[in-house]
């Protein structure tokens, strides 16, 4: 016997030569010469019966869809997750603004992140989160929109990145920065770590710059892993 792939169980089952008393009785009848016979039954299906002839390989699109199953099912997790933290960010920023230019790049980094995961409500199951994400997405509009109007965010807007560009060059530290841009160096490490905080330099350059690792609470939920 040998296991092998039945399309009509579905499943994995053994597969061998069905012997009976009429097999018995050819080989008395024939003195043993029917033993040769038996050579040549054909292997069935232990469960079902089903021949050799009807035996296929395990079909790969059933893992294929599996997979998909599973990818879909962590998106949908992934995305359920990300419009509570949107509204609960974004609802923040409208009932209590903090630093114009803090919740500006809060805001630009939701955005960011829904551009990178094409992110719409096409992809988004159930009406209540469909509902909500819209919601979201048309109050952090009218907040950016507000925000841009701020003196204050407009310098910051067109004002060159200078902490923000020396902070991805890996020969530089958080001294060397600070010595270029002429600022003391604990300014250049909270902007660095805000930087971080807001998705536009990665945790790594972050991390190096400050010469530490990272809190837990310092870190964005995606990076809790």
């Amino acid at each position: 016997m040998y296991m092998a792939y039945c399309p009509n169980c579905k499943k994995e089952t053994g597969y061998k030569r069905s012997l009976g008393f009429g097999t018995l009785f050819a080989v008395m009848l024939t003195g043993g010469l029917w033993l040769i016979a038996i050579l040549f039954y054909p292997t069935r299906c232990s469960v079902c019966g089903g021949s050799e002839a009807t035996r296929k390989p395990r079909p790969e699109a059933n893992k294929t869809d599996e997979t998909k199953l599973v990818n879909i099912a962590e998106y949908q997790n992934w995305a359920e997750e990300f419009i509570y933290q949107f509204d609960r960010d974004v609802t923040k920023v409208s009932s209590n603004p903090g630093n114009p230019v803090n919740d500006y790049d809060i805001l630009l980094s939701f955005f960011d992140t829904i551009k990178e995961k094409s992110l719409d409500t096409r992809s988004i199951r159930g009406l209540e989160n469909k509902k909500v994400f819209e919601q979201t997405l048309s109050k952090a509009r009218q907040l950016i929109e507000g925000l841009e109007k701020k003196r204050e965010l407009q310098n910051y807007i067109h004002q060159p990145k200078s902490i923000e560009h020396l902070a991805k060059d890996k020969t530089l530290s958080a001294a060397g920065i600070a010595l270029k841009l002429n600022v003391e160096e604990l300014q250049v490490k909270n902007e660095v770590l805000r930087l971080y905080q807001a998705n536009r330099i990665s945790r790594a350059d972050c991390e190096r710059l400050l010469q530490r690792k990272l809190d837990l609470a310092e870190r964005p939920m995606k990076d809790w892993v």
